[in-house]
This record gives C-alpha cells, sequence and structure tokens, in this order.
C-alpha cells in the first residue's frame, strides 16, 4: 500500500492541494484567486479517484471566494458526494480567529449533513495535522482489524 500511496505522490498533478504528505491533502489558500474552481475540480475528482483514504487541512483564508467559483464547487460536491464520502474522512478547516471559527461551526454542521464529509475546525495548523492525523491512524487500524478478520474467516 505505502507503494501506491508514494506512486500517487508523485504522480499527481496538483496545484491548489498539496499531496506531498499523502494521505494528509493540505489546501494551498494562496491559490485560490478568481477561477480556481475548475482546477480543484480536476484535483478533487483526481483524489476521489484513488484508492485509499485521506484528509484535506485548509489553511486560513484571506478572500471571500468568488460566486462562480463557489458554484462550480458546490454543484462538484453534489454530483460527487458518493466518491467524496468513501475517500474523504475528515475535512479541517483552520482559523485563528476565536468568532470566526465559531460563527464558522454552524456552516461546518450544514456541509457535513449536505455533503457526508466530518468537519472540524481548529485554531492552528499544527492542531490541524493532529487531528487529520489522528484519524488516519483510525482508520488504519480499523483496515487492519478487517485484514485480519477476513485472513482468519479464509
Amino acid at each position: 500500500m505505502q507503494d501506491q500511496v508514494s506512486a500517487f505522490r508523485e504522480s499527481a498533478n496538483f496545484f491548489i492541494h498539496d499531496v506531498s504528505a499523502f494521505p494528509l491533502v493540505l489546501g494551498r489558500p494562496e491559490t485560490l484567486v478568481p477561477g480556481y474552481a475548475g482546477q480543484w475540480c480536476e484535483e478533487m475528482t483526481t483524489l476521489v479517484r484513488q484508492a485509499h483514504p485521506f484528509v484535506i487541512v485548509m489553511g486560513p483564508q484571506a478572500d471571500a471566494e468568488r460566486h462562480e467559483d463557489r458554484r462550480l464547487r458546490a454543484l462538484w460536491l453534489k454530483h460527487n458526494r458518493e466518491p467524496l464520502v468513501r475517500r474523504c474522512r475528515l475535512l479541517v478547516y483552520v482559523e485563528p480567529d476565536a468568532a470566526k471559527r465559531a460563527g464558522l461551526s454552524a456552516l461546518a454542521a450544514l456541509a457535513v449533513k449536505a455533503f457526508g464529509v466530518p468537519v472540524a475546525l481548529t485554531a492552528g495548523m499544527d492542531e490541524a495535522l493532529a487531528r487529520g492525523e489522528q484519524v488516519l491512524r483510525a482508520e488504519a487500524a480499523q483496515m487492519a482489524r478487517e485484514g485480519a478478520r477476513d485472513s482468519v474467516a479464509q
């Protein structure tokens, strides 16, 4: 499995997302310029089509998203809900400002209902990465238990 993950890291042509630490996927807020959504959709399609679970961590975003980019992302999320839920274990947003983070929690709850992927809000990148790694370790442990159970059953 590690060979497949390494091959994915090396072969993926990403700009919006940094996959160098895959299965931790780091969003690059500085790339979210007007018109970015097409590239975002391509990258997300690539992520959900590969075989491994992953976590996306998004750093603080400075500017408001353009309506057209938000619309295109929403359409992608609507049409790709099932594969997204199958692969993405957690979406973590970093928001250092406590008041903004509190305001985002209601939106996060709506996003979970709409798109099926758990969302976490953290104050800093270290906390976000730790949350992502924790979820991925739990996923790996569960997969190992299921693998052991399957081999015993055979």
